[in-house]
């Protein structure tokens, strides 16, 4: 714990003296645990991950390929994520992305028509 709740002050209090929230006080705290405060590691640690798993250019370049020929050839006019991916596995892909990756993927290239599809209000009771 930190040395001021220690004597006895109240987070709040130590939130005030260091001029941060009250969140930044409990994260201290949490993260001191019941360690000796000179063991502790006081730097800031950023909250986004270190590394990320971005899906390798090879295969974005393919996602992109299925779409456009699914957008050409599809006989029911299907060439969405889920579309797609279908499309992706019946090539015997040792492992195909998810439906979500390959939205974000032509989200990424800037391929999807931007439109939001809404969903109607159904029609009033007894109609």
């Amino acid at each position: 714990m930190v040395t001021a709740v220690r004597a006895g002050a109240s987070l709040r209090a130590v939130a005030r003296r260091f001029r941060v929230s009250l969140l930044t006080v409990q994260r201290w705290v949490e993260r001191a645990g019941d360690r000796p405060l000179d063991e502790v590691a006081w730097a800031d640690r950023p909250d986004r991950p270190h590394h990320t798993r971005r899906t390798d250019e090879v295969l974005e370049e393919l996602v992109v390929a299925v779409r456009a020929e699914l957008k050409t050839s599809s006989d029911l006019g299907e060439f969405g994520a889920a579309a797609s991916r279908r499309e992706l596995l019946a090539r015997e892909l040792p492992t195909g992305p998810a439906v979500r990756t390959i939205g974000r993927i032509l989200e990424r290239r800037g391929i999807l028509d931007g439109q939001r599809r809404g969903r109607r209000r159904p029609p009033p009771p007894g109609w």
